[in-house]
Formats: C-alpha cells, sequence, structure tokens
C-alpha cells in the first residue's frame, strides 16, 4: 500500500509540473540569468501566418509575425515539456493501474492478517479461480 500511494504522490507531482510549467520556466530563466547565462531558446523553426487581406486594409497589417523566442519556447514546451511529461504520467499510471489490480488480488497473503477468516477464504478462491491451472483449494 505505501508504494500505491508514493505512485500517486508521483503522479500528482508530475502533474503539478506539468500545470506550473510557465513558474518553473520563469525561475529557470532568474536562475540562468544570475549565472550570467542568456535565457532563451534556440530557435529551430520559422514560419509566417498570413490571414486573408480585406479591401480597407494595407498589406503590412495582414502578417502576423510571432516573436522568435515566442516560437521557440512554445516548441520546447509543446515538444520536450509536455510531450515527455505526459509520456511519464501515461506509463506510470498504467503501470500503477497493473500493480495496484495484483495487490488487490494477492491482498490475502499480503496482508492475510487483517482479514477475517471469511474474507480469507473468499479472496482465497478468487486466486484460486484465476490461477487453477497452478493452485488447488
Amino acid at each position: 500500500e505505501t508504494e500505491i500511494d508514493l505512485m500517486k504522490d508521483l503522479i500528482k507531482e508530475l502533474q503539478n509540473i506539468r500545470n506550473e510549467w510557465p513558474i518553473i520556466l520563469n525561475e529557470a530563466k532568474l536562475v540562468a540569468s544570475n549565472l550570467n547565462i542568456l535565457p532563451n531558446f534556440q530557435d529551430k523553426e520559422k514560419r509566417t501566418k498570413k490571414r486573408k487581406v480585406f479591401h480597407d486594409e494595407a498589406s503590412s497589417e495582414t502578417d502576423i509575425q510571432p516573436s522568435t523566442e515566442s516560437i521557440a519556447h512554445d516548441s520546447f514546451r509543446r515538444d520536450v515539456i509536455f510531450a515527455n511529461i505526459d509520456f511519464i504520467i501515461t506509463d506510470l499510471t498504467h503501470r500503477f493501474e497493473a500493480h495496484k489490480k495484483m495487490c488487490d488480488l494477492f491482498s490475502p497473503i499480503l496482508c492475510y492478517m487483517k482479514l477475517s477468516s471469511t474474507e480469507l477464504e473468499i479472496k482465497l478462491k478468487e486466486i484460486i479461480k484465476i490461477y487453477s491451472d497452478d493452485l488447488s483449494p
């Protein structure tokens, strides 16, 4: 049960990191600045967004250029931070569910002192039913 609680806490902490990414990024930039490191992202992609020109607009109003820093930051956040945190959370959740299922199944063996003899008998019969080829009543 301790392991299950620790896994729940870890998943919650990873979700907090994902949700608080802007705060973490600002702290990292502050630390980098204090260490005389330029806190900026490498720009790997450049794009220009265009929109339809209306008859009463000048053409210079039609080009929407997000800043290079903004594009790099969004790309890093999306492709590195969120992608990895989401992958880890999903993997941990699947492992957590599988582990919890095994713990629930084998709870009579793991916690037999906490169960009444009736509960123990019922739960052991469930194990025998699932592993009928390996166990006998």
